[in-house]
């Protein structure tokens, strides 16, 4: 786990971390992963995946509500972004970072 991370900072690290593993490694979860899917349709024969729709109702707040009024306050200020991820990225991969000797 990596607490304070956003789901999409994990998720590009573990893409990176996947295209650098060698083919002998992922062939070894590719295998393990088809013999899951190949035991879970033996147990389950009438198993048809149904994903939920949800629709995209808009909910409409009051102007005045405290809600909206954070809302709108938030939207107004300077987004700032924080670097640490993408320091601690390469720090996870074990690439050299050699950005800070520019």
């Amino acid at each position: 786990r990596l607490p304070g991370m956003p789901n999409s900072e994990v998720s590009k690290i573990l893409g990176d971390m996947w295209r650098r593993l060698p083919d002998e490694q992922k062939e070894k979860f590719r295998s393990e992963s088809e013999s899951i899917r190949r035991k879970h349709k033996q147990e389950h024969p009438d198993y048809r995946y149904h994903p939920n729709r949800h629709s995209r109702k808009t909910k409409m707040l009051d102007a005045n509500s405290p809600v909206a009024t954070s809302l709108i306050a938030s939207s107004k200020q300077p987004q700032q972004r924080s670097l640490t991820p993408t320091v601690c990225n390469s720090r996870l991969m074990g690439v050299k970072d050699d950005s800070h000797t520019r």
